[in-house]
């Protein structure tokens, strides 16, 4: 049996009514902020490991142009959280030691943080060798 045009066009006009919005939506820009936030943890966690300068240097370029990209992803669906102009030329101009640096210090800060106090007077009362 084969359906006509019209008939092919009624069945998928009654598929679209009875069709729901996808609930697994998800915008551009949070696909992005996820892109970046594994971008970043990849160079944590090369920072952690000792991994060569060079190899560093290329992960901290990609989470660069991630984090471009998530700044233009915003920009573009007109979110509430746009990025100012400032923001997007800070990143531009940062360079890969730059960054590093940058989630070097937010590493140290967040071992300080998780560390309990009485590991910290341990190691701060403890004689130097």
């Amino acid at each position: 049996m084969q359906l006509t045009l019209s008939q092919t066009d009624a069945m998928r006009n009654q598929r679209r009514l009875h069709e729901k919005p996808m609930a697994n939506y998800i915008a551009d820009y949070q696909k992005r902020d996820k892109i970046v936030a594994k971008r970043e943890r990849a160079l944590e966690g090369a920072i952690k490991h000792n991994v060569s300068p060079e190899h560093l240097a290329v992960l901290a370029e990609k989470v660069r142009q991630s984090k471009l990209q998530a700044f233009r992803a915003r920009k573009q669906n007109a979110c509430n959280q746009v990025p100012s102009q400032r923001a997007v030329e800070k990143w531009l101009a940062m360079t890969p030691d730059e960054i590093i640096q940058m989630v070097r210090k937010k590493c140290e800060q967040l071992r300080a943080a998780t560390t309990p106090e009485s590991e910290l007077r341990a190691v701060s009362d403890a004689p130097d060798a």
